[in-house]
């Protein structure tokens, strides 16, 4: 299993030696990288990520007021700095661990190590209350939605359509919070636009799927490995 990273910090010297780390280590894989804290909530809601290296030191937002505006939908934080002071907030703020630069790659992979363990105990919880079903909000009522009638999920902006076996179902969500909800060994996310039932997936060819109602769908460039690592599986 690979593990979704972001790396940010407003210095091009740092960001380079962490993505340097992070392609020595084989479970790691690099989705984005960020100069200043709100580029770093853009990225977090545009897409899943299981790892953020965080600088503490950077334009507009500090790392620490990134973490407390995300809340708790954070990955796993890993504070990278080359301040001290900073240490016992980062660590009430919930963080992994707490990387004082310069680091070795050693004590980079043991601050991996701990978020790696972290993410594992996390879906091994999740996986055991997970239902079968969701409930969304659609024309003003609640609707349960059953994980196996689910086809593929498309983005309308502010809006997701869930396309079942048997409806069409809108509602006022993001395709970060479906990523969370949905059972991620039962659905894989293709595009930054759709999220696909795994097991409706018929055809693969090119940068498409073709899927069990017909539909053809692209694939993301930045999903294709992932989506053939799942196939490879």
């Amino acid at each position: 299993m690979k593990y979704s990273c972001l790396v940010a910090d407003d210095e091009k010297l740092a960001r380079e030696l962490i993505k340097d780390y992070l392609a020595q280590v084989d479970q790691l894989e690099l989705k984005a990288e960020c100069k200043d804290g709100v580029e770093v909530i853009k990225a977090l809601q545009d897409q899943k990520i299981d790892i953020l290296f965080l600088d503490i030191q950077m334009p507009h937002l500090k790392g620490t007021e990134v973490v407390k505006s995300v809340g708790d939908k954070l990955p796993a934080v890993i504070f990278t700095t080359a301040y001290d002071q900073y240490a016992v907030q980062a660590f009430d703020l919930q963080a992994v661990d707490y990387l004082l630069k310069p680091f070795g790659f050693e004590r980079f992979l043991a601050a991996v190590n701990k978020a790696i363990e972290k993410l594992s105990s996390a879906q091994k919880v999740d996986s055991s209350i997970k239902s079968e079903y969701m409930m969304v909000k659609s024309d003003y009522k609640l609707v349960k939605v059953k994980f196996e009638d689910i086809i593929y999920i498309e983005s309308l902006r502010e809006y997701i359509r869930i396309h079942t076996t048997n409806d069409k179902i809108v509602t006022l969500d993001t395709m970060k919070n479906m990523e969370e909800l949905l059972p991620a060994n039962l659905f894989i996310r293709i595009h930054k636009s759709f999220i696909v039932a795994f097991d409706k997936i018929k055809a693969l060819h090119g940068n498409q799927i073709d899927i069990d109602d017909n539909t053809v769908i692209p694939i993301g460039r930045s999903y294709k490995n992932g989506l053939m690592e799942r196939f490879s599986d």
